[in-house]
């Protein structure tokens, strides 16, 4: 509708020249379909610093007029056993608590988006690989995986969806779920119109098990 046509895409991405690709692409459809041009605001997940700068600048610039949807997708997966700068493994810094911090700092933009338009959500991309049956937890969330224990959570092995590479993943991808639902219940209790949704989005024609590849 001409809302959605009227629409300001947010790109929160870490500097690269896939973004700038993506960038020129949105710029160029944008252009051609008289919409705003897209913004993009530097964000990069697997650092709590350059998370909380993304954050503070989508507040400053939509915490009044309003953030409609924020679309939790980034996702690296089978990585070896990595620290992130903040001590935390490398997949769930990137895939859960990155988007954790980003949430936190989106939703007074995203209450505000809700009061004005009467709805906003926070989309979470978890994986049906949330459980899997190969790992140690399958579909339980442990603690240790969530704290500073990059570096420390069963080493590094080749394989595709079996070992600690993919135990690692499967935590982050089980995280989102739990975030999901637990936002939610907070959500609910306090009356907001912000809906907090999760999704299995299915196979998409991304870098991502290249990047497997080359980080496992």
């Amino acid at each position: 509708d001409a809302a959605m046509e009227s629409a300001t895409v947010v790109m929160l991405n870490r500097p690269s020249g896939r973004h700038e690709l993506a960038l020129s692409k949105l710029e160029a459809l944008a252009v051609s379909c008289g919409a705003p041009a897209p913004v993009a605001i530097p964000c990069d997940l697997a650092s709590f610093a350059k998370t909380r700068a993304a954050g503070e600048e989508l507040h400053r610039r939509y915490g009044e007029s309003g953030l409609d949807g924020l679309c939790c997708n980034a996702g690296i997966m089978g990585f070896t056993d990595d620290a992130t700068e903040d001590g935390l493994d490398i997949q769930m810094q990137s895939n859960h608590t990155g988007h954790f911090l980003l949430s936190k700092y989106a939703m007074p933009a995203l209450e505000a988006a809700a009061r004005l338009r009467g709805d906003a959500r926070v989309v979470n991309h978890s994986s049906a690989l949330r459980a899997l049956p190969d790992t140690k937890w399958n579909n339980v969330l442990k603690e240790e995986y969530l704290a500073k224990n990059g570096g420390n959570l069963g080493g590094s092995k080749p394989g595709m969806l079996k070992g600690p590479n993919y135990e690692r993943y499967q935590q982050s991808k089980l995280a989102n779920v739990v975030f999901t639902y637990a936002m939610h219940d907070k959500l609910q209790a306090k009356g907001s119109d912000v809906k907090a949704l999760v999704a299995h989005p299915g196979v998409a024609p991304t870098a991502l098990h290249l990047n497997s590849m080359v980080g496992g």
